[in-house]
């Protein structure tokens, strides 16, 4: 199969590693050296650039760091809302009236990003620990509680939590970031290497050498292009994840579906993955790709494929998950 996205990698690096050792054994049946690439780059290090490749790809799509981060993250900021909630209530319940009662922070939108987030409970801890040192409010004694004897110094702990989940999502996207372009990197290594390899196996290869006629494609053939399908979706709050359908192609020449994703809001086709492929009769889809946490988007493709390898992309459908 060519090359058509970041998942066709590995496969048709499999072709041209199984046609790469049928051409060094017909050279070597014929008394001459194995086939090597400039750098004396040999099949066997084809084979580890294709493992190289294998893996980048998987790790890109499958290491739950980032989202077990993320999950963690999501977790500590719903528990400290609560502990806001209690604190207000307490202030206004036992300083009605006071300045502390008129210097209450509000609860962040959940969305909000970090800054915007955090900065709420800093403003919390301020005023609970000049409550807690205030000595003249009449009827008052500090410090001040909350339900279950919940202290400022318990709120300092959770809001360390909070803001150490914070830095443990950045080093995951962090990581993420790196890998992917370590992926991107080895993908283009490899590029190069099929594209000289169907060079250097015509040099070598003696004309009408039934080989020739095998050597894999790198890319789609021209024309051939496919119609693409219209795909809609959404978020379903029963099942917990995107439903996705897509209207049937008509194409002759039609070979499979392929549904793709990327996270966010944007369809970036340098950062996706292929969700699963499927025949004619399938229609319909449900998946949680990149949607494991509220707040999370994730933008989808369905992609017609054909025979001979081309492919056409549907338009974009962002599915948000509340």
């Amino acid at each position: 199969m060519p090359i058509t996205d970041i998942g066709s990698y590995p496969p048709t690096m499999e072709q041209f590693s199984e046609h790469w050792e049928d051409v060094n054994a017909a050279l070597v049946a014929a008394g001459e050296v194995v086939l090597t690439l400039q750098g004396g780059f040999t099949r066997a290090n084809f084979d580890s650039l294709q493992t190289e490749v294998s893996d980048l790809i998987d790790y890109v799509q499958t290491d739950p760091t980032l989202v077990l981060a993320q999950g963690d993250r999501d977790d500590k900021k719903a528990a400290i809302r609560i502990r806001m909630g209690q604190f207000r209530a307490a202030v206004e319940s036992q300083l009605p009236g006071s300045r502390y009662d008129r210097a209450l922070p509000t609860l962040p939108f959940i969305n909000s990003d970090e800054s915007k987030y955090v900065r709420p409970f800093k403003a919390m801890r301020t005023l609970w620990a000049r409550i807690n040192a205030d000595t003249g409010i009449a009827g008052f004694t500090p410090p001040l509680l909350l339900q279950g004897g919940y202290t400022q110094a318990n709120f300092i702990t959770e809001l360390t939590a909070l803001q150490a989940a914070y830095d443990e999502v950045t080093a995951a996207e962090d990581d993420l970031l790196l890998h992917e372009k370590q992926r991107d990197n080895a993908m283009a290594a490899a590029y190069e290497r099929m594209k000289t390899y169907r060079v250097a196996v015509v040099q070598r290869l003696a004309p009408g050498n039934p080989l020739l006629e095998t050597v894999p494609e790198l890319t789609p053939p021209a024309g051939s292009t496919p119609d693409a399908v219209n795909l809609t979706g959404g978020w379903n709050a029963g099942t917990l994840k995107a439903d996705l359908s897509w209207t049937a192609s008509t194409e002759p020449d039609f070979a499979s579906y392929k549904l793709r994703a990327s996270p966010g809001a944007v369809y970036d086709a340098a950062n996706l993955t292929t969700v699963g492929s499927f025949d004619a009769t399938t229609l319909a889809y449900a998946t949680n790709v990149y949607l494991a946490n509220a707040g999370d988007q994730a933008t989808f493709k369905v992609f017609v494929l054909v025979i001979t390898g081309n492919e056409h992309g549907s338009n974009a459908v962002t599915v948000t998950r509340p």
